[in-house]
């Protein structure tokens, strides 16, 4: 699949835009205007975009033993699967979509019990594999 370069400069650009937001502690004068709500919704972005990077290099794997991936039951189970994946990604993109026009529109409760500061993303080692890269923002955003 070929992105034209502007595309692919605009995505790392924000990926790289919320990497820096993620790596700042709630002291920092620059996270002045952050709550834990859209600090959650950064983070929710940032693993959302990792996962689809990891999904373009390894692929998703089909339910069942490769060994046995052929006849009529194998067909019924990877149509019921692609259908349940199809379900979960729309309501995790309602659930995107909900959660930050509640943020844009100030709707969005905050937990006044929440610690001083919050977790800041660690640095990712030159050598992390993408799915340790996504484990480590999935570990993070458990954290927020």
């Amino acid at each position: 699949m070929f992105v034209e370069k502007h595309t692919y400069d605009a995505a790392i650009e924000k990926e790289n835009e919320r990497l820096r937001i993620l790596r700042r502690g709630r002291q920092d004068p620059a996270a002045s205007d952050l709550s834990y709500c859209k600090l959650y919704s950064i983070c929710n972005e940032q693993l959302k975009f990792v996962q689809k990077e990891c999904e373009d290099t390894g692929g998703r794997l089909v339910p069942g033993l490769p060994k046995r991936r052929f006849g009529d039951c194998n067909k019924r189970l990877v149509a019921q699967y692609k259908r349940v994946d199809k379900m979960r990604k729309r309501l995790e993109k309602s659930y995107d979509t909900c959660l930050a026009d509640r943020i844009t529109s100030k709707n969005a409760s905050s937990i006044t019990t929440c610690p001083a500061d919050w977790p800041v993303l660690p640095l990712f080692e030159e050598q992390y594999i993408c799915d340790q890269r996504k484990r480590v923002i999935q570990n993070h955003c458990t954290k927020i």
